[in-house]
């Protein structure tokens, strides 16, 4: 039998399942913690986790199915659980000079059907310029890891170029890349804002200018080249619930045939929220924004990128968290939530935090994006940082599996 609707709550890390409600409260100070970054330790690092996968019902999974159709066939720990794919991280800024040697962060990975994993990310480098050297980024890279690889090589041109002074997503970040449903080509989704400091357009005190999310036209069928559109999909309403921040896309489409953007928000309060479309073209908000909201009393007073996939008849939203304030000690953590319907969402705790004192991420792990396999378990991507450096230098990118 397949999951359907029937699918029952998991028991999450450090306690019971909590109902996401509004908790009101302050703006938080939150935003990419995309810093520089020159070079990165290969230590061990560590997960926690706790809980498992939910069973569909009494009866155990048909002959067939995997743990795509039903929870029923699901590892113990599905979701919950998760193992370094190596010791040390998977993706490292290369040596200056060069366009990705400043930092990569917040990965967005996909399989193809021959086995290559690609992982587009946020990167950052210094690169000749007149008779010196100059700063460019963020802009968008690609890596590529072959079937049997151990290592990912990364593509020398940049994906996504820095626009001209003037165009709304003058920066592009945060970007998650879909498969078209169409099978040929792909989706892109991102942050985009106008300015940061440097620019001889920016104004004010935030450091991201008019942020808003984009939808970036593929004009390839590889994922090398896109194109701008002229205006965000959304944009923040100035007196609306996240109207300071915008980041962290995660797009999914239902069994429904309904697209669902999930995207990290800051304003009035600090939460996750949803964008629908029926036809990938035109989105809405919903009307019960944020979907999830920080919770002022837990581990997640702040929330940051979510990831969202649809597995075994339920939503699935891995998502950053941490304590505030943030400052350079801020552990920041990786959580799960879960839903029947993709609005309402159900806490289920910490399920990864940063490594073991010495290692990479011993300080942070987060902006996760999380892949079913072909065989029903999972991959997840992530990036982190360390205590050594506070994040200001040594960012990197690691992989997991979950059973």
């Amino acid at each position: 039998m397949g999951c359907g609707d029937d699918a029952a709550g998991g028991g999450g890390a450090g306690g019971s399942s909590t109902t996401s409600t509004a908790s009101g409260g302050t703006p938080s100070s939150t935003g990419s913690t995309s810093t520089a970054a020159t070079s990165s330790t290969t230590t061990a690092s560590t997960t926690t986790g706790a809980g498992g996968a939910a069973a569909c019902g009494d009866d155990a999974c048909d002959d067939g199915e995997t743990c795509i159709d039903c929870l029923e066939c699901c590892a113990e720990g599905f979701g919950f659980v998760w193992t370094p794919e190596t010791p040390g991280p998977a993706l490292t800024p290369e040596p200056c000079p060069g366009p990705t040697c400043i930092a990569v962060s917040d990965p967005s990975i996909l399989r193809e059907e021959d086995g290559t994993l690609r992982m587009w990310f946020s990167t950052g480098g210094i690169v000749p310029g007149g008779e010196d050297f100059v700063a460019v980024g963020p802009h968008i890279g690609l890596a590529r890891r072959a079937p049997g690889a151990e290592d990912f090589e990364v593509d020398p041109a940049t994906v996504v170029e820095t626009a001209a002074v003037g165009a709304w997503d003058r920066h592009a970040e945060t970007v998650t890349v879909i498969r078209d449903p169409s099978g040929v080509g792909y989706q892109m989704f991102y942050l985009g804002y106008e300015a940061q400091p440097g620019d001889p357009n920016h104004e004010g005190e935030l450091h991201y200018q008019r942020p808003a999310i984009g939808q970036m036209i593929p004009l390839d069928d590889d994922g090398l080249a896109w194109g701008r559109r002229e205006a965000p999909i959304y944009r923040p309403d100035p007196e609306g619930w996240d109207r300071f921040f915008v980041s962290g896309t995660s797009v999914v489409i239902g069994p429904d045939g309904v697209w669902r953007l999930y995207y990290a928000g800051a304003g009035t309060t600090v939460g996750v929220g949803l964008l629908t479309s029926e036809d990938g073209v035109t989105w809405t908000a919903s009307p019960n924004n944020p979907v999830l909201e920080r919770d002022l009393d837990g581990w997640d007073q702040a929330t940051l990128e979510p990831s969202v996939t649809y597995v075994g008849g339920r939503y699935w939203m891995w998502y950053s968290g941490y304590r505030e304030p943030l400052d350079e000690n801020t552990r920041i953590s990786i959580g799960l939530a879960t839903s029947e319907d993709g609005v309402t969402w159900e806490r289920q705790g910490v399920v990864l935090e940063p490594g073991l004192e010495g290692t990479w991420n011993d300080l942070r792990i987060l902006s996760s994006e999380v892949i079913v396999e072909p065989d029903g378990s999972l991959l997840m991507a992530a990036y982190g940082c360390n205590l050594r450096t506070r994040c200001d230098t040594e960012t990197a990118i690691g992989l997991w599996r979950s059973p």
